[in-house]
C-alpha cells in the first residue's frame, strides 16, 4: 500500500449465511479521487463499499473475511471502534433520507452527538460545540453541499419538505459536517430527475478536493463522467480495476468489454 492509497483490501470475502456474496476482492482505491464501482444487480457492488464502514455488522447473518486497510488500520480488527470507522467514513445512501427535523439539526446531529475532543489540565475532555461553533459547521457543510444558496433563509424549515435533490444535497451535507475522510455513495442519483443528478454529479467531482469518493452506480455513462478509476464487479469477484478511460475503451477482461458494450447484464 503505498502513500497515495485511501482503502487497500486484502482476500475480502462476504458471506450471507450459505451466500457467498464477495469473493476474495484485493482492490486499491486512491486518495482524493472519484472511485466508481460498477457491475450488474446482484454483482457484489453495494456490499462492497458496506464492507469499508462496516455497514453489513447491521445485516443478520453475515460474516466478513479478509481485511480492509484505512490509513493502515484494518476496520475489521477487534481494536478498531465501529464510530470511529463511521464517522470517519461516511455514507450516503440511495434514497435521500433526511431527518424528520429542520434543515439546521439534519447538519447539527452528528456533530452535536460527537462533540469537541480538547486538551484540559492534561486530560483529553469532550464537551459539546458553543453556539457559533454549531452554526459555523451547520453553514460550511451547507455550503460544501452546495446547498446553503438554496437553503439559508429557511434552515427552521423540516429537511423533509424539500425536493429530492435537495434533500440528498442536506444527506451529503449532514455526512460532511462530521469531517470524515473518505464518503461512499450508494447509487445516490437512483431517485433523482437528470437535473438533480447533474448537481450532484457536479459536487462529487468538486468534493474529490478534499475527500475519498467511492460511488456505487448503475449508470456506465455516470461512471464515465466523473470517476478517475473504475471497478466493474461481476458475480462477487473483481473482474478488472484501472483508469476509467481504459476500462471504457480498452477493457483488458472479456467480461468486463461484453458488460460495457450491453452483451451482458
Amino acid at each position: 500500500m503505498n502513500m497515495t492509497t485511501a482503502i487497500h483490501t486484502e482476500d475480502l470475502h462476504v458471506f450471507f449465511e450459505k451466500n457467498h456474496a464477495l469473493k476474495g476482492v484485493e482492490m486499491e482505491i486512491e486518495k482524493n479521487g472519484v472511485t466508481s464501482v460498477i457491475g450488474p444487480s446482484g454483482c457484489g457492488k453495494s456490499t462492497f463499499i458496506r464492507c469499508i464502514n462496516r455497514m453489513n455488522d447491521l445485516i443478520p447473518g453475515c460474516s466478513v473475511k479478509g481485511k480492509v486497510m484505512v490509513d493502515g488500520q484494518d476496520v475489521n480488527s477487534d481494536d478498531a471502534d465501529v464510530v470511529d470507522v463511521r464517522r470517519r467514513i461516511g455514507m450516503v445512501f440511495q434514497k435521500p433520507n433526511p431527518f424528520p427535523k429542520s434543515i439546521y439539526e439534519n447538519v447539527a446531529y452528528a456533530p452535536r452527538l460527537h462533540g469537541v475532543l480538547e486538551e484540559k489540565g492534561g486530560k483529553i475532555r469532550r464537551r459539546r460545540h458553543t453556539k457559533q461553533e454549531m452554526d459555523g459547521i451547520v453553514e460550511h457543510s451547507l455550503r460544501r453541499a452546495a446547498l446553503w444558496g438554496e437553503v439559508k433563509d429557511r434552515l427552521e424549515k423540516s429537511g423533509t419538505s424539500l425536493s429530492g435533490g435537495q434533500q440528498q444535497r442536506l444527506c451529503i451535507a449532514r455526512t460532511l459536517a462530521i469531517d470524515p475522510e473518505i464518503i461512499l455513495f450508494d447509487e445516490p442519483c437512483s431517485a433523482l430527475d437528470p437535473i438533480a443528478t447533474a448537481k450532484i454529479e457536479d459536487l462529487l467531482v468538486d468534493l474529490k478536493k478534499d475527500y475519498t469518493v467511492v460511488i456505487v452506480t448503475h449508470s456506465m455513462q455516470q461512471a464515465a463522467r466523473i470517476s478517475d478509476r473504475t471497478a466493474f464487479f461481476y458475480l462477487g469477484e473483481l473482474i478488472e480495476m484501472g483508469n476509467t478511460k481504459q476500462i471504457f475503451e480498452r477493457p483488458r477482461e472479456e467480461l468486463t468489454e461484453q458488460y460495457i458494450t450491453g452483451r451482458m447484464g
